[in-house]
């Protein structure tokens, strides 16, 4: 299932317009940005990959994401913003079966790796404990340059465990 709204990110709010990452360097976000038209991704699809197996849900994820019902055993979450993650674990985590895995592309950026180590959040949400993330803030080790080890790629688990 692809999710999105092939129009770009939604406005960023004023917490996530801007995200400071480990060592200093900033990502800065608006509306619009990373827009890519449903067409030009599903010739994408078709070029490199098997749209056969490819559902497609367009729109923004508070209006499409209620809808979309699980069993899920793996998912990739590519949203850039930190509002933009909430809502998709939100909706979707409880989709996800025990030992499932949401990987997600912001590792680095510490406002979303936050978003799995939020107990407080996770409870009042799930009614368990945070699963936490595995690469936050570095990602995990699949890239070597400069010098550095990493990627934007980390994960999350979800365990079952901790149920309040």
């Amino acid at each position: 299932m692809v999710c999105d709204s092939f129009s770009g990110l939604p406005e960023p709010n004023e917490d996530d317009k801007i995200h400071i990452l480990p060592g200093g360097k900033t990502s800065s976000y608006s509306r619009g940005m990373f827009s890519c038209p449903l067409d030009t991704v599903k010739n994408n699809i078709q070029k490199y990959g098997d749209i056969s197996v490819c559902e497609f849900v367009q729109g923004w994820f508070q209006d499409t994401l209620p809808s979309i019902k699980g069993p899920f055993i793996m998912g990739f979450i590519d949203v850039d913003l930190k509002e933009s993650l909430k809502t998709c674990i939100e909706y979707l985590y409880k989709e996800f079966s025990e030992g499932s895995r949401i990987y997600c592309h912001e590792a680095p950026h510490l406002e979303n790796a936050k978003i799995f180590f939020d107990n407080h959040w996770f409870n009042v949400q799930f009614k368990e404990e945070a699963p936490g993330f595995y690469g936050a803030g570095t990602g995990l080790p699949l890239l070597h340059v400069s010098n550095t080890i990493g990627s934007a790629l980390g994960y999350a688990e979800k365990r079952g465990r901790g149920k309040l």
